[in-house]
């Protein structure tokens, strides 16, 4: 540079230069690349001092760029791109007077494109991509432009208003009419499909704009609202109720497109069309596809041989092999009363076959949810009283019996906490979870062992010290620091251990029990992780805090309107029965709740405690201190529940306890 300079100063006339301009060119080109390095490798002290010699040497569009570029990193947007327009405006202009660009200037016109769009300015940024195309090779700017158009639109209509789709609309449309050979419908269905799924459009608009203007992409959107719809569907039964969410939108879309389609003249309407290749391809997608278009208002009596066919095979599907996704398949399709009873004839089935195989768990569930479909079906009350007498049997029964917890290594007089067997928590656990199942929450919780620590500490100090305390201070027999945490974080027992500590709790007797703390904390649906220790005369159970203690909301969010109740509904061991009976549900407010009890056709007389929450669920608790003798026959009791306040709308509920001996 300072060699071109002196020269000027000696070759005033600039005859020698003339003569030497490639010369002067190639040392011009070498200071641009060496400026453009330092610019992107940060600040240099030469780069503000050589562009302005530099320009006194050229009026090339490159310096204008160059300094667009040191603007841009500068953060300084508006001087950036005020010189990106000065060096696209400069190439341009250049072109019109037969001067073709070179490859490499594109850059110019993609920086000014993407300073407009940074300005909020879409339509000069199309407008310099579309300047762009008529200047340079196809197979240079294309794919620039493409890459432009994609990005730019997406991110525009998630931030910005509706205006812009049509903006984005219009460049696609002229990119298509300048070169018919590009698969611009591609560019096209991936920006309507986006814009559906990310802005706030009404029902029916992407149909309408595609049956408006785009009637070529009616069948690869309607194929893409499918596997929209595909993918946002679930189904499950819930005590004997289908419950059901899927994208409400796309089923609309392709309700109106199939309108559109049959107007247009296309063979075939797409759910028609789409339902027949279920039946065939995936008869639960099948199943789930006809529920949500008549939820939709659609009438589907053409396709009764399609729907005929379709219920044979999810039958015979069941017939060879039970799974709760057929079986919810199946009843999302219409049954008659002879459909209705083979259905109920394989769910018997194969709900005794879970039980028998010790599956708890699913049997269990499954037949709470047919009992609340059919509750007068006596096939039905009699397996459910075959799984409530096999549960207690194999899973509260036998780990009772076998004591494991009298097992205890320690000793109170040395403030020796010991250990327990791991059959200990082993059967402790099989205990809890199958009372949480009898009570239909969630029967996976698990020990942690961090905690089973602390609470044996915690059980230790309780049974040293001869009383309970949530809060015993340093004066207490065998006290620790670990026994101290775990005591005001647990359910404490004395008198006994492991798992008549256990039901102990959930009876929850005593005067000072009257909310039925202890219970409700064994009994909420919401958590998974507890801790247990225990001596063969106290026990601790940890119920409160922890991180990822509780399960996922997946599983937890449908007890917001579900109940717990204490003793639950249908069969109940009677050698369980307590006298104060509980209502939970979420946050539920029972300030105005009513109970009513009645064993045959008499009322039994209840005594409703004060509210106490803040323990587990919301909960209502009475007590019913004149019951029949329940060690002998059935006893059946209807509870009635009464203006219960769930999410500020009154609800009343009414469910049936029937009290089974099972121990002879």
């Amino acid at each position: 540079m300072n060699s071109l300079e002196m020269l000027a100063v000696k070759d005033a006339d600039g005859v020698f230069r003339q003569g030497r301009q490639a010369d002067t060119d190639s040392i011009l080109t070498d200071m641009r690349a060496e400026v453009r390095e330092a610019i992107l490798s940060g600040p240099s002290w030469f780069v503000d001092d050589l562009l302005p010699r530099m320009e006194k040497f050229s009026d090339h569009y490159y310096e204008k760029y160059l300094r667009g570029l040191q603007a841009t990193l500068d953060d300084d947007l508006y001087q950036a791109t005020k010189w990106y327009n000065e060096a696209a405006r400069q190439i341009y202009l250049e072109w019109k007077n037969g001067k073709q660009p070179a490859d490499e200037s594109l850059e110019v016109f993609s920086a000014l494109g993407d300073g407009l769009i940074d300005f909020n300015d879409h339509r000069s940024a199309i407008t310099v991509w579309q300047r762009a195309l008529k200047m340079y090779p196809r197979q240079e700017v294309l794919p620039a432009y493409e890459s432009f158009l994609n990005q730019a639109s997406h991110n525009s209509l998630v931030t910005q208003n509706d205006s812009m789709l049509d903006i984005y609309l219009q460049a696609y449309d002229s990119l298509a009419i300048a070169f018919p050979e590009l698969q611009v419908n591609d560019m096209l269905t991936g920006l309507l499909l986006y814009a559906d799924e990310y802005r706030d459009t009404p029902v029916n608009f992407i149909a309408g704009l595609v049956c408006a203007r785009y009637p070529a992409l009616m069948p690869v959107i309607s194929d893409s609202l499918m596997q929209h719809w595909e993918s946002s569907v679930a189904f499950t039964v819930v005590r004997g109720k289908l419950r059901s969410t899927w994208d409400q939108e796309a089923v609309e879309n392709i309700i109106q497109l199939s309108t559109c389609a049959g107007d247009a003249g296309f063979e075939g309407k797409p759910p028609a069309h789409r339902f027949h290749q279920l039946v065939s391809s995936d008869p639960v997608m099948a199943a789930y596809w006809y529920y949500c278009l008549t939820e939709h208002g659609q009438n589907l009596s053409e396709w009764n041989a399609d729907l005929s066919l379709l219920t044979g095979k999810l039958n015979d599907m069941l017939e060879e092999q039970f799974t709760p996704e057929l079986y919810t398949a199946r009843l999302a399709l219409p049954a008659d009363k002879k459909d209705a009873l083979e259905l109920l004839d394989i769910s018997l089935r194969m709900i005794k076959e879970q039980i028998d195989q010790g599956d708890f768990s699913g049997s269990g569930e499954w037949l709470r949810g047919e009992l609340s479909r059919d509750p007068e079906n006596e096939q039905l009350r009699a397996l459910y009283k075959y799984w409530v007498t096999q549960d207690y049997l194999l899973n509260l029964e036998a780990p009772q019996s076998r004591r494991s917890h009298l097992q205890w290594k320690g000793d109170p007089d040395k403030c020796d906490a010991g250990t327990l067997p791991e059959e200990a928590y082993t059967d402790f656990m099989q205990a809890m979870n199958y009372l949480r199942r009898l009570a239909g929450v969630p029967d996976s919780a698990v020990l942690l062992p961090e905690w089973n620590e602390k609470c044996q500490a915690a059980a230790l100090m309780m049974h040293a010290e001869g009383h309970l305390s949530h809060q015993p201070g340093s004066n207490f027999q065998c006290f620790s620091k670990e026994g101290q945490q775990a005591a005001g974080m647990s359910n404490l027992s004395l008198g006994y251990g492991g798992i008549p500590a256990l039901l102990g709790q959930v009876y929850d007797s005593g005067s000072s029990n009257g909310s039925v703390g202890h219970r409700r904390w064994v009994l909420t649906p919401y958590r998974r992780l507890y801790g247990m220790g225990s001596t063969d005369d106290a026990m601790a159970l940890w119920t409160l805090g922890g991180r990822d203690a509780n399960f996922d909301r997946n599983i937890t969010d449908q007890y917001t309107d579900r109940f717990v109740a204490w003793p639950p509904e249908w069969y109940f061991p009677a050698e369980l029965m307590p006298y104060r009976w509980s209502f939970s549900m979420g946050f539920a407010d029972f300030s105005s709740t009513t109970i009513r009890v009645f064993h045959g056709k008499k009322e039994i007389p209840v005594h409703v405690l004060p509210l106490e929450q803040g323990y587990g669920q919301n909960t209502i608790v009475w007590e019913i201190f004149d019951l029949p003798p329940l060690d002998i026959v059935e006893q059946s009791f209807r509870v009635e529940v009464r203006h219960v306040l769930v999410n500020s709308q009154p609800m009343d509920y009414t469910y049936e306890v029937i009290s089974l001996p099972i121990m002879e």
